[in-house]
């Protein structure tokens, strides 16, 4: 009876979901690595979710090369995903755009009997097609949600396989993840995620690895500033002299000047305010004027304006006496300045600035949610335009600017850059004011657009501050869940450090506020709610 207690016991350890798993590490590699591919190419779901567990904590260098194999797997599926994504996605608004023309008809025509008739037999099947076209893009949303899992499973996967290698094995491993995730065909985002999986790795040949990605003059902007923020996170001490030294760089560098920004930020150290009271001085900084006065309120507790001369003025008769904060002080917005663009009361120093504006049918009801006839006087799209022309008038000539509108599509005024001018503005503030609101509230693929616009792997961006505005939620495109689209600007602003300013406009049911703060605070932008 006891024997056979026992045989139970075990057999029940045995079946109990993910037990196995425990044991993965002690299994000779070749069955790990065979159960991890197998794994990883099934067509459960479940299955395919436990595929990196196979390898978590094994102590062979080969199994740093296999979970690199595997994230390239997963982004060929992603890629997949996405050209499905997109032809599902103009299918959808085919019909939305169909169904926005039936209405303008119908609201064109004497409305009579047969006018309706004809509305409700045009929009039926077209509003059944949506459904259908609704749940084949929400599927396929779930899929790509899934894949990006994955990927978080590798980076996992990564950082305990490299914390459990065995003394000279460190090199051979951190050179497959270098020439697979930092290499020719890598992007922005696998050199976060590169360091991401590096990031928890307390061993010394990491640090350096991270610190001679830091100063690897050929490397891309994204690996060099994601290198410095994790340095920055594990106080490395090298890396606030090397922060404090790139404040000389020349704007060609402001990505790398921004991220230098950050790190002092997150060192907190009194030795950064000088330097940074100095920067301030700089005529040719632009958006980075704000960023340094922020990161100079976060060190002191101070608010002395975004220029060197009332900072240098009470730093020469404080700094004897001067304790720092224990904490950083949580970034206030300053008082309005002279300079800059304003855009519904956030202001900007930068002269590269990308506007994302929501257009979607709400947009033409009025601030207080009502819906009435379209178009009238109190409609949000009203003063949207006029805070839009106005930014954009207000952009000093020479600088770089676009504007991209959203509904359930994405219209970007230009494909690129365009230089400010008298002539542009004008032909800017033409179109703005002929695009009517429709349609539903595609906030993905919008931030996705103009974030591609923006990455660039070397030299200055061609824009390096969006503004985003929208009176609603994600109701259409390729990801509409909240938090997934921002785990994916998280990524995007990582890689370029971007800014973005994020408005608000209309009630507490009418936007997702929670989501518009996290937005903003992951860009380190401002928030403005209008309305309500």
């Amino acid at each position: 009876m006891h024997r056979l207690v026992v045989t139970l016991t075990v057999l029940g350890w045995l079946f109990i979901p993910g037990a196995s798993l425990a044991k993965e590490a002690d299994r000779p590699f070749p069955g790990a690595k065979s159960a991890f591919r197998k794994a990883l190419r099934s067509k459960t779901a479940d299955e395919r979710a436990r595929a990196f567990d196979y390898l978590r904590d094994r102590t062979e260098v080969a199994a740093v090369g296999e979970i690199c194999w595997g994230v390239k797997e997963i982004q060929k599926q992603a890629k997949k995903l996405k050209k499905q994504q997109k032809a599902a996605i103009k299918g959808f608004d085919d019909k939305t755009n169909k169904i926005e023309a039936a209405k303008k008809d119908f609201r064109d025509s004497d409305r009579g009997p047969k006018d309706i008739e004809r509305f409700n037999k045009a929009t039926r099947k077209l509003e059944k097609d949506m459904a259908k076209a609704r749940r084949e893009i929400k599927q396929l949303e779930n899929d790509w949600i899934r894949e990006r899992a994955l990927e978080d499973s590798a980076t996992r996967a990564l950082g305990s396989v490299l914390t459990a290698l065995p003394e000279g094995n460190m090199e051979e491993a951190l050179g497959f993840l270098r020439e697979a995730w930092t290499g020719e065909n890598s992007t922005p985002e696998d050199h976060v995620r590169w360091v991401e999986s590096l990031t928890d790795v307390k061993r010394k040949e990491v640090t350096d690895e991270l610190f001679r990605a830091l100063n690897n003059g050929e490397a891309s902007n994204s690996v060099r500033v994601a290198a410095m923020d994790a340095l920055a996170r594990r106080r490395h001490g090298e890396t606030l002299g090397r922060a404090m030294g790139m404040l000389k760089l020349t704007r060609a560098y402001s990505p790398l000047i921004s991220g230098a920004i950050h790190a002092l930020t997150i060192f907190h150290d009194r030795r950064a305010i000088v330097p940074l009271i100095g920067f301030l001085g700089r005529m040719d900084i632009g958006r980075l004027r704000g960023d340094a006065h922020a990161a100079l309120k976060s060190l002191t507790g101070e608010k002395h304006g975004p220029y060197m001369e009332p900072w240098q003025s009470w730093w020469e008769d404080n700094q004897k006496t001067f304790k720092m904060p224990p904490e950083p002080v949580a970034a206030e917005p300053g008082a309005k300045q002279k300079e800059g663009v304003t855009f519904y009361g956030i202001q900007t120093f930068s002269d590269r600035v990308l506007f994302i504006v929501d257009v979607s049918a709400s947009m033409d009801w009025a601030l207080g949610g009502q819906r009435g006839e379209p178009g009238g006087e109190k409609a949000k799209m009203v003063t949207a335009r006029k805070e839009l022309s106005g930014a954009v008038y207000n952009l000093p000539n020479g600088g770089n600017f676009n504007v991209i509108l959203f509904n359930h599509e994405v219209l970007p005024w230009q494909t690129g850059v365009v230089k400010v001018s008298e002539s542009t503005k004008k032909k800017c503030e033409r179109w703005i004011n002929s695009v009517p609101p429709a349609g539903l509230t595609n906030v993905h693929d919008a931030l996705e657009l103009g974030f591609r616009l923006v990455f660039r792997t070397t030299g200055e961006p061609d824009f390096d501050t969006i503004f985003f505005l929208t009176d609603g939620k994600p109701t259409a495109g390729k990801v509409q869940k909240a938090d997934q689209i921002l785990a994916q600007v998280k990524e995007w602003v990582q890689a370029s450090q971007t800014q973005i300013h994020v408005v608000g406009i209309g009630g507490d049911s009418d936007i997702d506020e929670e989501f518009l703060k996290e937005l903003a605070r992951i860009g380190r932008g401002d928030y403005a709610r209008r309305g309500g």
